[in-house]
């Protein structure tokens, strides 16, 4: 299997990583890839991307270094009705992440035992959403089948995060979890899509668990928007 894209990069813009857009482009044409998203954390999150990032964003080139650059965000889920704290920006870039970080969230994760509400209230408020980051965090607990069922209603991709699946993440359970919404994906025919989250050039396209993961459930190649430029428009809604 070859991925021609990676929608889920961050530059040193996010602060918190560590290689330059022109780097991460660099890496993505090594490793095979066609199209790179960029998608720094939107300014919701502390100490990442200021307003002025977002204002400018328009100098960023279609193409860099041979490869097709979109330019995205990762907006943060801020609240139990599924608030985007930069609902600004939607109509700014070409494609939006929506994540949850317990560190931006505003209501009292230990009142909370289902998230699965504000992912539901966020994809009927925000059409432009495109993906639903990292929903594989077992400190984040979902009902997966109506969380699944909600992306298929609304058109959204559902990310199998490679950042999750490495030694020592954070994330808890996040294998396990993502088997677990796969095999729902694959029933309801929702499209996933493979991302590295890398925060570093080095690990742009590296999909290695990813793909063990798909190994794992002879999971079908055609659902998955990386090893298709047309999956893709058709989940931007336009060519590219």
């Amino acid at each position: 299997m070859q991925a021609l894209m990676d929608l889920h990069t961050h530059t040193v813009a996010s602060v918190h990583a560590y290689s330059t857009l022109t780097e991460n482009a660099r890496e993505a044409k090594k490793n095979g890839l066609e199209i790179l998203g960029v998608s720094d954390h939107g300014y919701g999150m502390p100490h990442t991307t200021l307003p002025e990032y977002w204002h400018n964003i328009k100098v960023i080139p279609p193409y860099l270094e041979g490869v097709r650059i979109l330019k995205g965000i990762e907006m943060n889920l801020y609240d139990m009705e599924g608030t985007l704290y930069e609902e600004e920006l939607l109509d700014k870039v070409d494609y939006v992440i929506a994540s949850l970080h317990l560190n931006t969230f505003k209501d009292d994760p230990n009142a909370i035992s289902d998230y699965t509400d504000v992912y539901v209230h966020a994809l009927e408020r925000y059409p432009q959403i495109t993906i639903i980051g990292h929903p594989d965090d077992g400190h984040i607990p979902l009902d997966y089948e109506r969380f699944v069922k909600a992306c298929k209603e609304h058109h959204v991709a559902v990310e199998m995060n490679c950042s999750s699946l490495m030694p020592g993440a954070y994330r808890k359970n996040a294998r396990e979890n993502q088997k677990a919404y796969l095999e729902l994906c694959r029933e309801y025919d929702v499209p996933v899509i493979i991302d590295s989250d890398a925060h570093m050039s080095v690990h742009v396209g590296v999909f290695d668990r990813a793909y063990e993961v798909l190994s794992e459930l002879d999971y079908p190649t055609e659902n998955v928007v990386n090893f298709s430029w047309g999956r893709l428009e058709e989940l931007l809604g336009r060519a590219l």
